[in-house]
């Protein structure tokens, strides 16, 4: 993987070989494009606190896609979604069991009543709890 001079993430294929199904972010980067891991193979990824911004189909169609880790602490940094489509056909849309998990109650709490990100409340879960 890449990170631009403008700190948005980009990928090859060596991103997505078969066997690579856990993938963590750099700090380095700040934003996750439009339909960046769409169709990929990924079962979890970890995502720093660095990254601001998801774009829209980010993860569209990552049907093994079950654990979102977040590497945000600050109630008042919560990434922003470009809409609901971000995880649209994904296996945390579509199964009951996928999770988000986050650093702290604080920051559940307020990713749980965060525009869109609402939407995947009772999936929100804090690490070790």
């Amino acid at each position: 993987n890449r990170v631009g001079k403008d700190g948005i993430f980009s990928f090859f294929d060596e991103d997505f070989r078969p066997d690579k199904t856990t993938i963590t972010i750099g700090e380095q980067v700040t934003t996750i494009p439009e339909a960046a891991f769409a169709y990929a193979a990924i079962g979890a990824i970890t995502i720093p606190a660095t990254v601001t911004q998801i774009g829209k189909n980010a993860f569209y169609y990552c049907k093994q896609l079950a654990t979102v880790t977040l590497g945000h602490n600050d109630p008042n940094n919560i990434p922003k979604l470009a809409d609901i489509t971000v995880f649209d056909q994904s296996w945390m849309a579509l199964k009951n069991d996928g999770e988000i998990m986050v650093q702290s109650n604080e920051f559940a709490t307020a990713l749980k009543e965060a525009n869109i990100w609402s939407t995947y409340a009772s999936k929100i879960k804090v690490i070790g709890q």
